[in-house]
């Protein structure tokens, strides 16, 4: 058993030496850990569904613009009771409606709420968008806090790439403690060249980025593929899933769908439009496509990168719900 035990702690010490030359070597060679930077990257656990780190102060990863998080860990204000008379929409979406590189006043959530009360209504709209949520996430946390906001209207902002991340995480589930892996490396990287190095490589050798983008494409380009029609039925059951527990709440629901860039670019670039809008018609729920209007504009108008807004274009998508929720009686009256 001694045997055994100082074996162990000479590969340990020998671990510790290796890695200790490594980094030194780095460091004189140039190399440096990443800048210690107060953005947006962690995330807290509530089972199986990741909030942002509840009642904090931070930044966007680009622009640097300020993200306070209220007491569940959304970018929001705190959420008290509805005023009697008011109504509420809750927004459940991702990286896009949580308003990626662009300040909370200017996304199309804050926009929208600004809308109504120029119009004289009492309407808040609270911003429940997540980096990485796909439906079943977003299902989750309606299912853990509806209770909580007591909305008039529950809208899903739904972004191409939640189909192949939802189909990801069923069939591979990190759940929690793949936030948590990400949240760890990524302080190791700013504490240690070594771990830094070796991120930045992970992130060029593999494009995280690249791939979703060519998940999307064959979304788009490839609708009959049997790992796509499996993508698919998995999203519209999630979406099914979480309209039926709205409904049964008696809370409204609907779906806002947002493009990808490469969707400008031709007519024939929707089929994943069309399938979710017929899935809409059949099931009675009711669905804004945001591509026509979009397609009507310059991309570097409205589109940042491949799918998130620019200021311009969170007002033009502002503008579009508000008075789709208008055509459509969404909000009703006050409860």
């Amino acid at each position: 058993m001694k045997s055994f035990l100082g074996h162990l702690l000479l590969a340990a010490a020998s671990l510790v030496f290796w890695l200790v030359l490594i980094e030194a070597g780095l460091r004189v060679a140039g190399y440096r850990p990443e800048p210690p930077m107060n953005t947006l990257f962690s995330w807290s656990a509530k089972g199986d569904l990741w909030l942002l780190p509840p009642n904090s102060v931070s930044k966007t990863i680009v622009g640097g613009h300020p993200v306070s998080t209220n007491a569940l860990g959304l970018r929001d204000r705190e959420i008290g009771p509805k005023v009697a008379g008011s109504r509420r929409i809750l927004f459940l979406g991702d990286s896009v409606t949580f308003g990626h590189g662009q300040p909370i006043d200017v996304t199309f959530v804050r926009q929208l709420e600004g809308i109504f009360g120029r119009q004289g209504e009492d309407v808040q709209v609270i911003n429940a968008g997540i980096f990485g949520w796909s439906t079943r996430q977003q299902r989750r946390f309606y299912e853990k806090f509806a209770a909580t906001f007591g909305s008039d209207l529950v809208l899903v902002g739904f972004v191409l790439n939640d189909v192949p991340e939802l189909k990801m995480g069923i069939e591979s589930p990190a759940g929690a403690g793949g936030m948590a892996a990400v949240n760890v490396v990524t302080a190791l990287a700013q504490w240690t060249a070594t771990v830094g190095l070796l991120k930045r490589a992970y992130v060029e050798a593999f494009a995280p980025q690249l791939r979703v983008i060519g998940a999307v494409e064959q979304l788009v380009r490839n609708p009959d593929a049997p790992e796509v029609r499996r993508a698919m039925d998995l999203t519209t059951n999630e979406l099914l899933e979480l309209a039926t527990l709205v409904q049964n709440r008696g809370e409204r629901f609907g779906i806002v769908i947002f493009p990808f860039r490469f969707q400008l670019e031709g007519p024939d670039l929707d089929a994943p439009q069309r399938r979710l809008l017929a899935f809409g018609a059949e099931h009675h729920i009711p669905i804004l496509d945001t591509l026509p209007l979009l397609r009507t504009l310059p991309p570097d108008q409205t589109l940042m990168d491949v799918d998130h807004f620019t200021p311009d274009g969170h007002a033009v998508v502002a503008r579009e719900i508000a008075a789709w929720i208008d055509r459509e009686g969404l909000l009703g009256s006050a409860r």
